[in-house]
């Protein structure tokens, strides 16, 4: 069965492997990477078609291969939060491969924001995986801690970091998810969506952005912001005061 299971591994990974990695994956042995890419399925998503909503039952967890997701949170008010954009060799839904009895659902909705592919595993499956392999459990807690550490950053910001720092952060977080390496630094965003982001009104963004376009470090258009001077705009996220 181990025979069986490296040998379909190496004919599922071998495209993957050319065009995107995942670091979640570098902890675990050779042998366990593979088995664990050899349980996903590929699939694919338009741009603007939802991969789960809110409330959906939470039964896979997804790599991303190209393209990239915006992932939503609604509150019972009808206010809508953006929790982040996530791009090639990032990972959403792994709360569906803890064990849990009845069957979780998903807490955020996770839309396409272009044609996107994904690596799917399905509960079930990483869960027979892992009666087969312990070994695979480090895949597991990897991705627990890489959100756990995610989260405290974000928390951390939150309560501590001006809302025109956030927005800068969130604008080159955005930009260094989504850009393409052969184009210009190039955020495909709305200011209603930084501001989501960064837990601020529009008008904040839109103060922000203007004064970083007058110092020469972006370059703002409908729905896109063009990043001049990245070196700069970075030094401005960094700071507090």
């Amino acid at each position: 069965m181990l025979v069986e299971l490296r040998t379909r591994a190496l004919v599922m990974i071998r495209p993957v492997s050319r065009s995107v990695s995942f670091p979640i994956l570098d902890h675990l042995g050779e042998d366990e990477r593979r088995l664990v890419l050899a349980e996903a399925r590929r699939r694919r998503f338009d741009r603007g078609e939802v991969v789960f909503h809110a409330g959906d039952p939470a039964d896979a967890v997804h790599l991303i291969v190209s393209g990239s997701v915006v992932v939503r949170r609604t509150s019972l008010a009808g206010d809508t939060a953006i929790l982040g954009f996530l791009g090639p060799g990032e990972f959403f839904g792994e709360l569906a491969l803890i064990g849990h009895t009845p069957p979780m659902v998903r807490t955020a909705t996770v839309e396409a924001v272009e044609p996107t592919e994904s690596l799917s595993i399905r509960a079930e499956q990483f869960a027979a995986l892992r009666r087969r392999e312990p070994a695979v459990d480090r895949f597991l807690v990897e991705l627990l801690v890489a959100r756990v550490i995610e989260l405290d950053a974000r928390l951390v910001e939150a309560l501590l970091i001006p809302g025109e720092v956030r927005v800068l952060r969130r604008l080159l977080a955005v930009t260094d998810r989504l850009a393409r390496s052969d184009e210009p630094l190039v955020a495909t965003v709305t200011q209603e969506d930084l501001g989501n982001m960064a837990g601020v009104s529009r008008a904040t963004v839109n103060r922000v952005l203007r004064a970083a376009a007058v110092a020469g470090l972006i370059r703002i258009s409908r729905g896109r912001v063009e990043i001049l001077d990245r070196e700069a705009l970075a030094r401005r996220a960094l700071s507090v005061g």
